[in-house]
């Protein structure tokens, strides 16, 4: 499901390396025995930093999460990157709507890495709203390079 048809390589190895313990989050450095000073989410500080907080347990990216993919609005629970590749491998779509669907989730996923980066490393932080629009622009733009990329940025409701 990370690697689909249409996968961006830029964006998919991010979800691979979530779904394989690789993010290095503060949880994972100190399995190996790196100590982390602030262990708390950079984009939501009352948390601890993991990779089912960061993707998607964390306020700021479940918001992003339920922005560009509305079908998550009607979970009981925030799904973890695993639940979210099942919940869009199950839903009764095309096969080229669920690639461009799996497409937006693997940028999720990119970028939310990187703002949490910006966030922890350059002391530089975007809203949800921001981000959003930030992701949308990034997938319409690898969208267009699709057979019917503009039927499907049509049907999954992006805008530029």
């Amino acid at each position: 499901m990370v690697w689909h048809k249409k996968h961006a390589l830029r964006y998919s190895i991010y979800s691979w390396m979530a779904l394989k313990g690789g993010l290095k989050t503060c949880d994972v450095l100190a399995s190996r025995n790196i100590l982390i000073m602030d262990k708390n989410c950079a984009l939501y500080h009352n948390c601890l930093e993991t990779t089912s907080h960061l993707l998607f347990e964390c306020d700021y990216s479940f918001k992003v999460l339920e922005k560009l993919i509305p079908s998550f609005h009607t979970h009981y629970f925030r799904p973890t990157i695993s639940l979210a590749l099942h919940h869009i491998d199950n839903m009764d779509k095309p096969k080229n709507i669920k690639n461009g669907i799996f497409l937006i989730l693997n940028a999720i996923t990119y970028f939310i890495w990187m703002e949490r980066n910006y966030r922890k490393f350059k002391s530089a932080a975007s809203c949800s709203n921001s981000l959003v629009k930030k992701i949308s622009r990034a997938v319409i733009i690898k969208l267009m390079g699709w057979k019917k990329g503009n039927e499907i940025k049509e049907a999954l409701n992006l805008v530029y």
